[in-house]
């Protein structure tokens, strides 16, 4: 069962789930097992040059995802063997989160939740903190 918490890829032609003998209902667009939340997924983003996505969770957190391994992913049912497009999670917020979108020119996302902050992440290093945060007073 779907409880949202899961992001996946179908291949829009034969209308299976990628690594899997489920049928889904026909689509027009492709969808994978790409990264997983502990809640509901709220919101997601694809970067300008499409290389990127991200999504945003009810539990808060951000995961950052290469697109080209979205495109190549495989679902494993061994997890110790199963390949992850996921690049880095970010932990920062406190509260789900709401929008989320990427600088049009620059390496840096940004993003919105119901702590009443916005966080701007840079997603070009290895940092995995707020390069700069913006909070609303209540």
């Amino acid at each position: 069962m779907d409880d949202g918490h899961v992001v996946r890829v179908v291949d829009s032609s034969s209308g299976f789930e990628l690594g899997s003998t489920r049928k889904v209902p026909k689509v027009t667009w492709k969808s994978n097992y790409v990264a997983t939340h502990k809640d509901a997924v709220r919101c997601a983003a694809f970067s300008p040059d499409g290389r990127f996505a991200a999504t945003g969770s009810a539990d808060a957190s951000i995961k950052l995802l290469d697109v080209d391994r979205m495109k190549n992913l495989k679902r494993e049912t061994d997890d110790s063997k199963r390949s992850h497009a996921s690049i880095k999670t970010f932990y920062e917020h406190t509260k789900e989160i709401n929008d989320l979108d990427f600088h049009p020119s620059r390496l840096f996302l940004a993003s919105a939740s119901n702590d009443a902050s916005i966080y701007m992440f840079g997603y070009g290093s290895n940092a995995r903190k707020a390069l700069r945060i913006a909070q609303v007073s209540q």
